[in-house]
């Protein structure tokens, strides 16, 4: 589960590192190790042994990644109303560069998330015994 804040915290450094149009940073977002944001990276279809079956699939899969997208556009729209972002035009073309507002509020996640306390992880340890837990809740009289 994502922590609050996160999202914002990975395409604020990501429009800190490059000056991206919104397509490339569309594009980019969805496709980055930056981001957790890859739903359609994980979407796996079932099998289909008919055409009607495989054209399903791609309209789903299309609806999938348009949702995604918009997804992307409003986060851009956001940073873009709270001045974290501007557009910035060249030539003909016009791309989106990070604020000093932005800059400070990238740092002001940073900090807010390494107070938070570390999200517990439990890694079973494989074994080849079998272990049974056994508890008991008392019953309220």
């Amino acid at each position: 589960m994502r922590r609050r804040g996160e999202i914002l915290l990975k395409a604020l450094e990501m429009f800190e590192e490059v000056v991206y149009t919104t397509a490339d940073f569309t594009r980019a977002f969805l496709s980055s190790t930056k981001s957790d944001y890859r739903p359609l990276h994980n979407f796996v279809p079932e099998p289909h042994k008919t055409i009607a079956g495989d054209i399903k699939r791609n309209m789903a899969l299309k609806e999938m990644e348009a949702r995604e997208k918009q997804k992307v556009y409003n986060l851009i729209s956001y940073l873009r109303k709270d001045g974290l972002i501007k557009m910035i035009k060249t030539g003909g073309e016009s791309s989106w560069k990070i604020t000093a507002k932005g800059e400070g509020k990238k740092e002001n996640i940073k900090s807010q998330l390494s107070l938070l306390i570390p999200s517990r992880k439990y890694i079973p340890a494989r074994s080849k015994e079998t272990l049974i837990v056994s508890f008991d809740v008392p019953e309220k009289e």
